[in-house]
């Protein structure tokens, strides 16, 4: 496991100038079309103060909701993408989730929402869980958006490879990822002694096919 770790955090650091510009330049069709707008209204609906990102990228999710005077905090790993995400003058921590885990009061605490967007690709989930919980306002909410599995070729628990080719031939890197079935993220959630309260699936408006899942735990 720990091996996928390591080429999972190479493969962001490597792709991280890719990336921005994808995400910037608006080339992942899935974003502009469903999954943008359904982790924002996912979080705005909760009409929150603070938020907390983790896996925040090249700041994204920050630029989004710091106009609507939500306090947003951004952490990921990538020195490169922190440095990117920084430009828009917002809060942002470079710290691993493993890093996080050991010590999540250093990116503050009480907030109302953590999201964590399309940023759960690690096997073991259960320490940056229940780290979260720790800087979760009580009756704060958690908010994730992670791939559907309707289109996967296999559905059981694995390390799979996302090898960027429909994103442009920028990326330096393969990234292996670990998919989860349904069931297996919700035996995660209660053994990390969090409550589902409720389960969106944004649909492609053209092909009718769920194209994320968003889970909202308490």
């Amino acid at each position: 496991m720990e091996k996928y770790n390591h080429q999972l955090r190479e493969s962001w650091e490597k792709n991280a100038p890719a990336w921005t510009r994808s995400v910037r330049e608006e080339k992942i069709e899935s974003r502009n079309l469903v999954t943008n707008k359904a982790i924002l209204d996912s979080i705005v609906e909760l009409n929150p103060n603070k938020v907390l990102d983790l896996g925040c990228g090249e700041g994204w999710m920050t630029r989004q909701l710091s106009p609507l005077g939500i306090e947003v905090t951004g952490v990921d790993y990538s020195a490169s993408l922190i440095s990117e995400a920084k430009k828009s003058g917002e809060t942002f921590h470079q710290l691993s989730f493993e890093e996080f885990s050991a010590n999540p009061e250093l990116v503050g605490k009480n907030y109302d929402v953590i999201a964590y967007n399309f940023s759960l690709l690690s096997e073991d989930l259960l320490p940056i869980l229940n780290a979260s919980k720790k800087v979760l306002k009580e009756n704060g909410t958690i908010v994730i958006q992670t791939l559907h599995p309707f289109s996967s070729e296999t559905y059981e628990d694995g390390w799979r490879v996302e090898t960027f080719d429909q994103m442009g031939d920028d990326y330096e890197m393969s990234m292996p990822w670990y998919f989860r079935t349904v069931s297996s993220w919700y035996r995660t959630f209660k053994e990390s002694d969090l409550d589902l309260v409720d389960i969106f699936e944004p649909v492609h408006p053209e092909k009718k096919q769920p194209m994320s899942f968003i889970f909202v735990l308490k």
